[in-house]
């Protein structure tokens, strides 16, 4: 028996090899459903580095409201935000100003935000390896956050 990577439950072989073979990850029925309906919500590179992330054991979450702008990818622990973007996002001026904004107000409340181009998703070498340096960013982020609240450290220094 194999576990569904979103959910944890137990799947099937046969589900588990079809899921693999539909979706290059382990999923339940319900799962199975609830990325086909996010197809039509969100890309394909947003999927993969979620799945990614969360075959890591990263706590993401997809698609999650921040003030009045949906977050790609939203680590809440970290308090990290993850956009995934094409290249269409650093070359028109209003966009790109769009975005800074959104990085500007997501950090005042406390989140620092993550912009990676789809062609690091897209393909699965660049993939594995764009995951691994997010886990980095992590672990540094909850390392800083664990010290900045550490009575034995004075970081003033």
């Amino acid at each position: 028996m194999k576990l569904c990577l979103e959910c944890q439950k137990s799947i099937s072989n046969t589900l588990s090899k079809f899921s693999l073979e539909k979706y290059d990850i382990p999923l339940c029925m319900e799962h199975q459903y609830w990325i086909d309906d996010m197809e039509n919500k969100t890309t394909f590179e947003i999927i993969r580095l979620y799945f990614a992330l969360k075959e890591r054991g990263i706590p993401a979450q997809m698609e999650q409201l921040s003030g009045n702008k949906n977050m790609d990818i939203v680590i809440p622990d970290a308090r990290v935000n993850i956009e995934v973007k094409d290249k269409n996002h650093n070359y028109r001026k209003n966009q790109a100003l769009s975005n800074l904004n959104r990085t500007y107000f997501s950090f005042i409340k406390g989140f620092f935000t993550i912009r990676i181009p789809n062609s690091l998703v897209y393909n699965k070498y660049t993939l594995e390896d764009t995951a691994d340096f997010i886990v980095g960013v992590l672990n540094e982020s909850l390392n800083k956050q664990y010290l900045a609240n550490s009575n034995d450290i004075d970081l003033r220094s």
